[in-house]
């Protein structure tokens, strides 16, 4: 993806979709799980100002994020800033460098004139991508009265 993002003149980020969860959430035994196995509190703070919105408490502190949706966008995001700083290295699924096979800009730029009529990675557009601003929806792993299940 981040290949794909390199050699393309247009793309779009759309929002990441993040659960918020605590770690009461996973442990049956809190005092934030009933007797019947129904949270009694929802794993995300959230006020009402009015109808259309909401004061959200982000404490990073006790309160955990993961990405259900986007977690590619952000793998790629990390491989542009990779390919900035050198070399893209090709990775597995866990994460962990396949031996051999990584490439430099200009390595990339050549292989994709084949596909492409002009695949210059231009570094200035690169950096943009990684100072732009990605929107983020949150939703809670547990709302008040969802069970345990």
């Amino acid at each position: 993806m981040a290949i794909y993002l390199a050699t393309r003149k247009h793309h779009k980020f759309p929002p990441l979709l993040l659960v918020a969860y605590q770690d009461w959430v996973y442990n049956k035994n809190s005092n934030k799980w009933g007797p019947d196995e129904r949270a009694l509190e929802p794993s995300l703070k959230m006020e009402s100002l009015d109808t259309k919105s909401c004061l959200v408490d982000l404490d990073t502190t006790n309160t955990h994020y993961f990405a259900l949706d986007g977690q590619h966008r952000l793998m790629a995001i990390r491989g542009l800033k990779e390919l900035l700083e050198g070399r893209l290295t090709a990775k597995k699924k866990d994460g962990e460098s396949i031996g051999g096979k990584s490439k430099t800009r200009e390595e990339i730029e050549e292989h994709y004139k084949e596909y492409y009529e002009n695949p210059d990675i231009e570094i200035n557009r690169l950096q943009g991508m990684l100072d732009e601003i990605i929107g983020v929806e949150i939703i809670p792993a547990v709302q008040t009265n969802e069970t345990y299940k």
